[in-house]
């Protein structure tokens, strides 16, 4: 549609980001997991909740996954060095399938980047824009970036999918969802969602 930037249209950002994402990120797992879920049960969104031990990357989350329906996935809080046009926050959250080769160069380029270098965000962006630290992002956090300043690409695959598989702000637990409903709750957050199709 040619239209840019992480809100939809006529989406109301917040000045600044809560004072309260800090909090949110150096809280309990119960504490995360129940402001998570409270979003969810608001909005009438079902899911089914798989408990484990922290999983601090993927390759820790699929241990525990035998068994759970739908996709996997990898999310990614990005930065990109330079922006892309004049209002760019030039951060992402991307939401890949966890086979998705997470290759730098053809993110940027696939999020509009060229030739700029996109890279991994710094924590303490990531705390202060969705809550979370290293190891809990999914698309769930996008609750807590009032400011609008986080844009979101998912990948065709998740997309396409029946169901997704995503932390609820701490890692060690999951949710299993309707992918139908997980738009649901990005469009509720007044995100804009890129559909990429990063096997293409």
């Amino acid at each position: 549609d040619g239209a840019k930037g992480p809100g939809l249209p006529g989406a109301v950002a917040a000045a600044a980001q809560p004072a309260g994402n800090a909090e949110l990120a150096a809280a309990g797992k119960d504490e995360k997991i129940a402001h998570c879920l409270a979003i969810l049960d608001g909005l009438g969104i079902a899911y089914e909740r798989h408990d484990h031990p922290a999983a601090q990357t993927v390759e820790a989350m699929m241990e525990h996954a035998a068994g759970w329906e739908g996709v996997k996935a990898k999310n990614l809080f990005l930065k990109a060095k330079k922006k892309a046009y004049p209002e760019d926050t030039r951060m992402w959250l991307v939401v890949a399938d966890v086979e998705t080769d997470a290759n730098m160069k053809l993110i940027g380029q696939k999020l509009g980047y060229g030739k700029i270098t996109v890279r991994f965000g710094q924590e303490s962006e990531l705390i202060a824009n969705l809550g979370v630290k290293q190891g809990s992002v999914s698309p769930f956090c996008l609750a807590n970036d009032k400011a609008l300043q986080v844009n979101v690409a998912i990948d065709k695959k998740i997309v396409d999918a029946a169901k997704a598989n995503f932390h609820p702000e701490s890692n060690e637990a999951t949710l299993t969802v309707a992918t139908s409903d997980l738009l649901k709750f990005i469009e509720s957050t007044g995100h804009r969602v890129t559909v990429v199709d990063f096997a293409a």
